[in-house]
């Protein structure tokens, strides 16, 4: 883990978030990432956690990712999208010189799921992100959907989660994006 100061990238998030540090890919960005993904989160427990893990004003990260949403889908309880632009509004209070890159939600194993309610929030979230300074949403939910759809199964071996083949292509989009920033 890298001292405060050396911080470049935070990544904010749930567990596909906090599980990429499981897999061989997470090398590549630990000796200069802050990973505060965390299990089950939502976007209310990003924005209780945030009340506290930026605090140390030596974090000053030129990038911040944000992958949050997922959790939701099976709770109808609260609008996804007011919540991520809540987390995304945080930040930037947090870390205004930042570049925020909000992901949208992965594709899930089930197509019917996928097409009422993924799909209609990643649409409203790149509407409510764009025009917000220094803050960019990246499509990833193309790259990850199936003809069907879905999320494949070589991708998400559960449905929900990425295996580590999702884990490469998250890294390449993700290096490909960082390439046109001094992270």
């Amino acid at each position: 883990m890298p001292s405060p100061g050396e911080v470049r990238i935070v990544f904010v998030g749930d567990s596909i978030t906090e599980w990429w540090q499981d897999t061989p890919y997470w090398a590549e960005f630990s000796d200069y990432s802050l990973n505060l993904g965390v299990a089950g989160d939502r976007t209310e427990d990003v924005l209780w956690r945030l009340r506290t893990q930026l605090n140390d004003p030596d974090i000053q990260p030129a990038v911040i990712t944000v992958m949050i949403g997922t959790n939701h889908l099976w709770d109808e309880s609260g609008d996804i999208v007011a919540g991520q632009m809540a987390v995304i509004a945080r930040l930037r209070e947090l870390r205004p010189e930042a570049e925020i890159l909000v992901f949208s939600v992965l594709p899930t194993g089930d197509a019917a799921l996928n097409q009422a309610m993924v799909e209609p929030i990643n649409q409203r979230l790149a509407a409510a992100v764009e025009g917000i300074l220094n803050t960019q949403f990246v499509d990833l939910y193309t790259h990850f959907v199936d003809s069907g759809g879905r999320g494949p199964r070589h991708l998400f071996p559960d449905g929900v989660h990425l295996s580590h083949d999702g884990y490469r292509l998250w890294r390449d989009l993700l290096l490909a994006k960082l390439a046109t920033y001094k992270a």
